[in-house]
């Protein structure tokens, strides 16, 4: 998996832990996604895998910066 961030902290929305993962472009713009850290181990990383992939697949579309839904 290439660069991501990984920021970790409690969700007041989703009212769980959770973690905002970000990709930045190569302008340095960010997009990102909240997930729910409710599950662990290899199912975690199996969803932080899968939404690094659709935060690549944004940029390689010529989305616009911010929050990936």
């Amino acid at each position: 998996m290439g660069g991501y961030v990984e920021f970790r902290h409690w969700s007041i929305v989703l009212g769980c832990d959770a973690s905002r993962l970000s990709v930045f472009d190569a302008r340095g713009q960010e997009y990102w996604r909240i997930v729910s850290r409710e599950t662990s181990g290899k199912r975690y990383r199996e969803l932080r895998q899968a939404t690094v992939e659709e935060l690549v697949d944004a940029i390689e579309r010529g989305d616009e910066p911010g929050e990936v839904v």
